[in-house]
């Protein structure tokens, strides 16, 4: 058995994927909250109670999908759900504004209702099937099942969702007053598709080298 660390979880490449795919779904939230009222006002000369209840959308997805999702996750694959979550949230992202890629659309309300709903969406898988994949990679390489490893990757997951918390906040503003809302919410949007090509290579680079028993507590 072996000794529970928060440094050896952390340095495994794997598991620093999942941290950051975390990292990256709650960013997004922290920025939408100090600069889409702005923009939205901008845009749509939105009072502050209407950005509030578009505002309020994301989060009531996400209460309200969360039973849904986490049966799901049990019973199929959470590092299946994980990317699907990431790929969810990005173009969600997109939708949001919208961003330049999508020069037949022009900014409407409908599209940033759509976006927020999604995001909710998003970040419900992402964050119930972060849990169970870390869970699965640490009892294949020796940890013990139980209240300590629950406690060491609830650990790891609130600190990353409190950093995005900060990160995104920064991050997203930099940009927005370096160039616009669309540009940073495209950055965002960009990086969590870079994070979905990136935990797929992992996940195949971890496939390639481990034994078939292996994979299926891992990555199943």
């Amino acid at each position: 058995e072996a000794q529970l660390s928060m440094w050896q979880l952390t340095r495994k490449l794997p598991v620093a994927m999942v941290c950051l795919s975390v990292f990256l779904v709650n960013a997004p939230w922290a920025f939408l909250d100090t600069s889409l009222a702005v923009y939205l006002d901008h845009t749509f000369n939105w009072s502050a109670t209407h950005v509030g209840l578009l505002l309020l959308i994301g989060g009531v997805v996400y209460v309200v999908s969360s039973p849904v999702v986490g049966p799901i996750v049990d019973a199929t694959r959470p590092r299946l759900m994980l990317i699907l979550g990431l790929l969810t949230e990005g173009c969600a992202m997109m939708l949001i504004g919208p961003v330049s890629v999508f020069s037949f659309l022009s900014p409407h309300p409908w599209l940033d209702y759509l976006g927020m709903v999604l995001i909710g969406f998003g970040f419900s898988m992402t964050m119930i099937s972060a849990a169970p994949v870390i869970i699965n990679y640490a009892t294949s390489r020796g940890y013990e099942r139980g209240m300590s490893l629950n406690g060491l990757v609830s650990e790891l997951i609130m600190t990353f969702s409190f950093m995005a918390g900060i990160g995104g906040a920064v991050i997203g503003g930099v940009l927005t007053d370096s160039y616009n809302f669309l540009v940073a919410s495209a950055a965002f949007s960009f990086a969590l598709f870079v994070q979905v090509v990136l935990t797929i290579a992992v996940t195949v680079a971890e496939l390639c080298q481990a034994d078939t028993a292996v994979l299926t507590d891992v990555w199943c």
